[in-house]
């Protein structure tokens, strides 16, 4: 019997696209290697002999890759996410800092003269005398000191501290200095941020999904299955190093230590209960508890300060407990001395694990490793999911915990619905639907609202009449979820429930969270676009429509509805409107950013399915929406492209062009269904696509720049 002969054209494009993510992580590496060398320094006062004196205590060394500082949130998380607790106290106020500056500006062409802007004291030297520099590398040193608590500039957008580094040549204007023109010499005892740690770790990562391509897809393919699973394997070797490297990137820096304050009590709550198994963290309304609690204040970088109440029962410990051994374990010897470079690093990992599951839960629904991988793909670069996903929050946990229960349950489906010749043990074959009922039941513990996904499995398995399984599934979520109620009683039972009632009536019910849920995507407290979770509801809402009518038969002449070949969506889609409901039942008009971290990678299974569909067979009204939604929201972040035209009519004449040239394969195919115009239009919509990429990578790593920039440009 002859072998199987490779395939060629397949093996081809995987090797070259993985050699092309290998040439990219290159670039990037390469590009972290200028920048500045960077001292930084806080600023304390101290009385000596009664007379106030500066004191400055050194606070961290690191290599900074970029050219210009020009809003406050990189050095003051530099100062604030390396605080000497051993040798500063926490302040009632945001510090006063100085750092140093060093690297070698390289001069290309004509001469050129260098100076520094900035709304603090910035100081340039090394210069020689002239101040001209010629063609070359030159030292050069910038002492650059400031307030985060000095009032705003509006000549430098209301930023309390900035710096950028500009040059001109003798017939030109001032412009800021490139970030290639900055070369830092390398010296020890300099830590490179993680960012260019992430790069290294994506370079290689690339190259082993380049081996993986070479020594996996050139061997025969004996069976088809084996092949979509070797793409499938080089296809997440190279997208979940990406994902990590675009979650790690300055994830200290953004979003922002002073956005989302619930992260404190997270790691003070964790940390407490590793240190002594006892509770602590911070209320909003310590005065409601009256004397059941006690309450401290408590400064932390601002004037208003924090009430730490013991005990604390506002939330459940799991999340807690994981964030509190991250604070730990990176040397916190006090529940208040938790750094977030420490503690982000748990929800990032949980974030790529997300991801992973996302591939699997796209792969159980959908039964195509074609619609699992462009799911994975939404989910490792949808820029939501991306920065909410870096925040210390419980949803974070409830997310793979809610995705591995459906996983599970989705396969106990299929297994049902299709029972192979040779059924595995008694024990095997209910393996996975206790194993998703006890993750369905961890949610809860993880947050409160997370008892929605309890429900899911009896109401999935009930409409299938599968009554036993049913009861069972409800009975072992209740035993697993009643491991909370163990750890109130060994906490203190009367207050916990005390504590759950408050934060359930404190909020007046509302159903407004249903419709923010639907229309309104932020990142905290921000407001982002929201056009792409528009479009990841609709798709979910196709996929279930189309799935429940995959039995309906033609009726009086009636053609019968296009449907999918069965209905695995509505695990998905009754999980996704009962934690939205939950979340509307505790939260009531309030509503933040995190409550849908559970919900969006539910969604990005029906998008990757719809994507892939599209893809296969382009359809002229999804394309359209995809471009919509998802390219072109984005589209208008990146402002600096040199090719953007600057005037309004210039600029509508270019968008509308560019859309209708963007359609138009999709409806030439649908006019003309034949292969070359198939070609084009898929060819147009994997562009479109990895044009999203691109633009989700530039908007999360120019998150802080575009922070400031988002309510003007989403109006």
């Amino acid at each position: 019997m002859n072998s199987p002969k490779p395939d060629w054209p397949k093996f081809v494009v995987t090797a070259a696209c993985a050699l092309l993510t290998l040439c990219g992580t290159m670039g990037i590496h390469h590009a972290y290697s200028h920048g500045w060398n960077a001292h930084w320094y806080l600023v304390t006062q101290s009385n000596h002999s009664n007379v106030p004196t500066d004191k400055e205590i050194h606070v961290v060394a690191t290599q900074e890759a970029r050219a210009s500082f020009p809003n406050v949130h990189l050095p003051l998380a530099r100062i604030i996410q390396h605080w000497p607790f051993h040798r500063a106290n926490l302040p009632d106020r945001l510090p006063r800092f100085r750092a140093e500056l060093e690297t070698e500006i390289v001069v290309e062409g004509d001469p050129r003269r260098v100076r520094v802007a900035s709304p603090n004291t910035a100081t340039l030297s090394g210069l020689p005398s002239t101040q001209w520099l010629k063609p070359g590398h030159h030292a050069i040193r910038v002492d650059w000191k400031g307030d985060f608590q000095k009032p705003h500039s509006q000549q430098w957008e209301h930023q309390p501290v900035a710096l950028k580094l500009q040059w001109k040549t003798k017939k030109g204007p001032w412009s800021d200095v490139p970030f290639a023109a900055l070369s830092p010499r390398q010296r020890t005892g300099f830590q490179p941020p993680l960012s260019k740690a992430a790069a290294q770790t994506a370079c290689l990562a690339a190259f082993f999904a380049f081996l993986v391509a070479l020594f996996t897809l050139l061997r025969p393919a004996y069976s088809p299955a084996g092949t979509r699973w070797r793409y499938s394997v080089a296809f997440l070797a190279v997208l979940l190093p990406l994902s990590a490297s675009l979650r790690l990137h300055d994830y200290d820096v953004m979003p922002d230590f002073r956005e989302n304050q619930d992260e404190l009590f997270a790691t003070w709550n964790g940390w407490q209960l590793l240190e002594n198994g006892t509770t602590r963290g911070w209320s909003l309304w310590p005065g409601d508890y009256r004397s059941s609690v006690e309450a401290t204040p408590f400064s932390y970088f601002q004037k208003k300060p924090l009430y730490i109440i013991q005990p604390y029962f506002e939330h459940p410990p799991l999340a807690h407990v994981l964030a509190g051994a991250a604070a730990r374990y990176g040397g916190a010897k006090h529940w208040s001395h938790a750094k977030l470079k420490h503690t982000r690093l748990v929800p990032i990992a949980l974030g790529i694990l997300t991801v992973a599951l996302v591939f699997l839960l796209g792969l159980g629904v959908t039964q195509s490793h074609r619609s699992a991988r462009w799911a994975a793909f939404l989910a490792a670069f949808f820029p939501y999911l991306v920065l909410q996903g870096r925040t210390v929050k419980e949803e974070s946990l409830v997310a793979p915990l809610a995705l591995g229960s459906l996983i599970l349950l989705v396969h106990h489906l299929r297994r049902a619905e299709r029972p192979s010749a040779s059924p595995p043990s008694r024990i095997l074959s209910h393996a996975p639907w206790i194993l998703s009922a006890v993750l369905a039941g961890l949610c809860p513990i993880a947050k409160l609202p997370g008892a929605a996904w309890m429900a899911v499995g009896p109401l999935v398995l009930g409409a299938r009449r599968q009554w036993k399984q049913a009861w069972l599934y409800g009975i072992l979520t209740s035993t697993t979820a009643a491991l909370l109620l163990a750890y109130a009683a060994w906490q203190d039972w009367d207050r916990f429930w005390a504590t759950t009632e408050l934060q359930a009536v404190y909020r007046a019910p509302s159903w407004s969270m249903l419709r923010n849920a639907l229309t309104t995507l932020k990142i905290n407290h921000q407001v982002i676009d929201s056009s792409p979770l528009l479009f990841l509801w609709a798709s979910l809402f196709a996929c279930a429509a189309r799935g429940s009518f995959s039995n309906t038969r033609p009726s009086m002449g009636d053609p019968p509805f296009p449907a999918t070949p069965d209905t695995l969506w509505q695990p998905l889609t009754i999980g996704a409107v009962l934690y939205v409901t939950a979340m509307g039942l505790s939260a009531g008009t309030w509503y933040y950013g995190w409550y849908l971290l559970p919900v969006v990678p539910l969604l990005c299974v029906s998008g990757g399915h719809l994507i892939a569909r599209v893809v296969s067979r382009p359809h002229f009204f999804w394309t359209l929406i995809i471009l919509l939604c998802l390219v072109l929201p984005l589209a208008q972040f990146p402002v600096e492209l040199d090719f953007l035209p600057t005037d309004d009519r210039q600029a509508r004449n270019w968008i509308t062009g560019t859309l209708i040239l963007s359609c138009l394969p999709a409806a030439l195919f649908q006019a003309f269904p034949n292969r070359p115009f198939r070609s084009l239009a898929r060819a147009n919509t994997l562009l479109a696509l990895l044009m999203w990429a691109g633009l989700s990578t530039y908007f999360t790593v120019h998150y802080d720049l575009i922070y400031g920039q988002i309510d003007a440009l989403t109006r």
